[in-house]
């Protein structure tokens, strides 16, 4: 179990809660690090434990290191000034995770889960890493990368080895049809851009707005990790969430690469 200081050396305000099942606190585990969205905190996650829960996963909340009136938020400005802070919060976060390295966690053992704005920091963290991890998770999020070419900027100012291990990384976005805070078309072009560079991205879409309360949204999260987790890394495609063992696990349909719209989840499909 992680002590109450976790964090401490990165500045960050962070929350522990453990595994559900006490079985599974003497084996190994992997640790769900949890990022609200702008203008959130961590606490309006103490529950996400119960609403998408997952076999031998501890969890740790943070929080943004930058306060609003209400809420706290991950970069001081929004794009494109946001890259001083940007490059600050990702500094924390790397800090935080060789934190967690020291306590036990290493780094293909970590799920990062982003919403909205932590979506995009978290991603941020994962492109310019050299460590692999478990997985990424957005939720109504984005990537910035079709901002980043309209300003002429690179799209990926990376390393090769950071390039590689991000390749590596499974990647899964789930976005609303009604959001407006970020839009579908927004996300699809960033998922589009994604593939094509040759990430491994499965993307879904559900009947909801920017919110991240909905059910089958949860139960489609669980099922992507759960059959995730019936491979060894590197993942080699998204097409394996239908293969072998996980396919009885209830995976959630894949979605190939390149196709970004025509097979999207669909609230008519069986729910995983």
């Amino acid at each position: 179990m992680l002590p109450a200081f976790i964090g401490a050396g990165s500045g960050l305000e962070t929350h522990f809660i453990p595994a559900l099942e006490r079985q599974a606190l003497a084996s190994p585990r992997k640790l769900l690090i949890v990022l609200h969205g702008k203008g959130d905190e961590l606490s309006s996650f103490y529950d996400l434990p119960h609403e998408l829960p997952l076999p031998q996963t501890d969890y740790l909340l943070l929080n943004a290191p930058y306060p609003m009136k209400e809420g706290r938020k991950w970069m001081l400005w929004d794009e494109p000034r946001h890259r001083p802070t940007l490059e600050l919060t990702r500094s924390k976060l790397q800090m935080l995770v060789a934190e967690l390295e020291a306590w036990g966690y290493p780094p293909e053992q970590i799920l990062w889960l982003g919403h909205s704005q932590g979506g995009r920091v978290a991603l941020d963290l994962v492109l310019n890493s050299t460590l692999r991890f478990a997985g990424l998770i957005g939720v109504s999020s984005y990537m910035g990368w079709m901002l980043a070419e309209r300003q002429g900027l690179s799209t990926l100012d990376l390393s090769r080895s950071s390039v590689a291990c991000a390749r590596s990384t499974p990647m899964l976005f789930t976005h609303g049809r009604r959001d407006r805070v970020i839009t579908p078309r927004e996300i699809r072009g960033d998922i589009q851009q994604a593939r094509a560079l040759g990430f491994d991205v499965t993307y879904a879409e559900f009947e909801k707005g920017h919110e991240f309360e909905d059910p089958r949204e949860m139960r489609f999260i669980q099922a992507w990790v759960q059959a995730r987790r019936w491979r060894s890394f590197p993942m080699s495609g998204v097409n394996d969430v239908r293969s072998g063992s996980a396919s009885r696990s209830k995976a959630p349909a894949s979605h190939a690469k390149g196709r970004i719209v025509a097979d999207l989840h669909r609230p008519t499909q069986a729910e995983p």
